[in-house]
């Protein structure tokens, strides 16, 4: 007999959710900008087109990781013709930070001719689910004060892409660094939550307000990216930094002949906050990045917490951001970190 040939790979696409259960399979994928829902409803086809494991499942948790995989090439590979002809890549000039929250949307309904499955593109259909692949969050939730900071619409907005996956920001979210129209680098932090988009946004603009915006060894907010009708709030533009790492990277540990020095930094930063009312929150070596200069720069003010540095009951508080520079420094110097469950 003669050996079966290789099947013919699927188009690159990167799938953001999917829905596995009793009565209906869905998956949500994006490719090249655009976002695809591909949906199955069982009672729209024969039994005999759904291989006998799929048939029995509930939900995707009845599923182990190799078979969900298994089972999201079966329900995407009918779809592959419309993922290359309805999905060609755009120029980057015409694909913008706007385009990544609120993409084309195509919807595919998956149905069968007796013994295989087909494909028919809804061009008028709207009752498929539908998936936030990254979070927008309604510009209602900011207060006053933080309204006052510089916008930035999204669709004027620029991606840089990642070097190591140029093409990563077609398939996955935003990449990291993206460009202004007056040529500035900026490091693209999303909205993730309402209580983020509030917290950290109020923090920097009290960092305005009372003249600490340009404080040495702190990250600089320089504005907020808004949709194209204001409604919503995609996330926020920093200063970028050209970085040597954080404190979790060995090319850091490594520098001992800066740990003093970054941990005199950070405790500055620290009491300064402390001082004008201000909380860190969330202490941990990722939120201490290096730069060029080697010196230690205090990221991210969006609250949280990352055990063993800190415990749900410490952070966003002045509390919580002394206990947590104190294992910050020993982290530093080569201590290991372990605190009792709270």
């Amino acid at each position: 007999m003669a050996p079966r040939a290789p099947r013919t790979p699927l188009p690159r696409h990167h799938v953001h959710a999917r829905a596995f259960g009793r009565h209906d399979y869905s998956v949500n994928l994006k490719r090249n900008g655009k976002r695809f829902e591909a949906a199955l409803v069982r009672a729209d086809v024969q039994d005999s087109v759904i291989p006998r494991r799929y048939r029995q499942i509930n939900s995707a948790r009845d599923l182990n990781a190799e078979e969900l995989r298994a089972a999201e090439e079966w329900l995407v590979r009918p779809c592959r013709r419309q993922l290359i002809d309805l999905a060609p890549r755009p120029a980057d000039e015409d694909f913008m930070l706007e385009h990544v929250y609120r993409p084309e949307q195509i919807f595919l309904r998956l149905g069968s001719n007796g013994s295989r499955l087909t494909v028919t593109h809804l061009t008028q259909y709207s009752g498929l689910p539908r998936y936030d692949l990254t979070i927008a969050i309604r510009s209602t939730y900011l207060d006053d004060m933080t309204k006052r900071l510089p916008r930035f619409k999204a669709i004027d907005i620029e991606l840089v892409p990642d070097p190591e996956d140029p093409d990563g920001h077609l398939f996955r979210g935003p990449p990291r660094q993206v460009r202004t129209a007056d040529g500035q680098l900026h490091f693209f932090k999303p909205a993730t939550s309402p209580t983020q988009m509030v917290r950290e946004p109020r923090i920097y603009a009290e960092l305005r307000r009372k003249g600490l915006a340009d404080m040495p060894n702190i990250s600089r907010l320089n504005g907020l990216v808004i949709s194209g009708n204001g409604y919503y709030t995609a996330g926020m533009l920093i200063e970028w930094i050209d970085m040597v790492g954080d404190l979790r990277d060995r090319v850091c540990l490594q520098a001992t002949q800066h740990h003093r020095k970054w941990m005199n930094q950070v405790r500055q930063v620290v009491t300064t906050l402390h001082d004008n009312g201000l909380v860190w929150g969330d202490v941990h070596p990722g939120n201490v990045v290096i730069d060029q200069n080697w010196d230690a720069v205090v990221v991210d003010f969006g609250g949280g917490y990352l055990r063993p540095f800190l415990t749900n009951r410490e952070c966003n508080t002045v509390e919580g951001d002394e206990a947590g520079m104190h294992r910050l420094f020993r982290h530093l110097r080569g201590t290991t970190i372990t605190m009792a469950n709270r």
